[in-house]
């Protein structure tokens, strides 16, 4: 199916669908304990890059309004990770240089790290608390 041949409508429900499809593949148990750990963190970072970035973003925002203490990663007023901190990153193919650093150095600070990526074995997975797989491919 082209893009280009659906009207926006049709567009917007097949977006819907996919959504739905993948929410439905994650299993129950990784998410309930994803959640748990941003929900009893002291302060939950975000990270990601490219389209992942602008998925963690906007989750950092959520979770902002929900009353959680949240900063995203490389903003001017993020202040230093630290232990009982959570890391949040979004990555597909975790291997992100920029990210597998992050990573290594909030572990080095006794913060956990919480994965969304479609390469649960990735650099970043080897290192993560919690892992949430999805299903889909990446170029990389």
């Amino acid at each position: 199916m082209n893009a280009g041949d659906l009207s926006f409508g049709e567009l917007f429900r097949e977006i819907l669908s996919e959504q739905s499809r993948v929410s439905q593949s994650v299993d129950k148990q990784d998410m309930d304990g994803f959640i748990d750990r941003i929900f009893n963190a002291n302060r939950v970072f975000f990270a990601g890059a490219g389209r992942s970035g602008l998925f963690v973003r906007s989750f950092a925002m959520r979770c902002m309004q929900m009353g959680l203490t949240c900063f995203c990663a490389g903003d001017t007023t993020t202040p230093a990770i630290r232990s009982g901190d959570v890391l949040v990153i979004g990555s597909g193919s975790g291997e992100t240089a920029a990210l597998v650093q992050m990573a290594k150095k909030a572990k080095s600070l006794g913060a956990e790290v919480l994965l969304v990526t479609i390469f649960a074995e990735s650099s970043i997975g080897k290192m993560a608390d919690r892992i949430i797989r999805l299903p889909g491919s990446t170029f990389k």
